[in-house]
């Protein structure tokens, strides 16, 4: 994937459209749903069809997981810190 011709972090899926958020944006919206903007990215990049164009079909099939795949990691969070103040 050339990374200067893809910019994941200003690509959503479900308009195929890409829109330059602010550096500081950490949390973007896509399709009514609040995702983490890194996390997104490394989604769209596994879902590449060939090293120039998403596959569109493979990101539909496949958001659904990957939102329940960032809640968990959200929910874990939490604990993590927890666990690091207690060591």
């Amino acid at each position: 994937v050339n990374s200067t011709e893809f910019k994941a972090s200003q690509y959503d899926h479900t308009t195929q459209m890409a829109t330059k958020p602010l550096l500081s944006a950490r949390v973007k919206e896509i399709n009514g749903n609040l995702v983490q903007r890194d996390l997104y990215s490394a989604f769209l990049l596994s879902n590449f069809g060939d090293e120039k164009s998403i596959d569109f079909a493979k990101c539909e099939e496949t958001f659904e997981n990957f939102l329940l795949k960032q809640k968990t990691k959200q929910q874990q969070q939490p604990l993590k810190l927890i666990l690091h103040q207690l060591l």
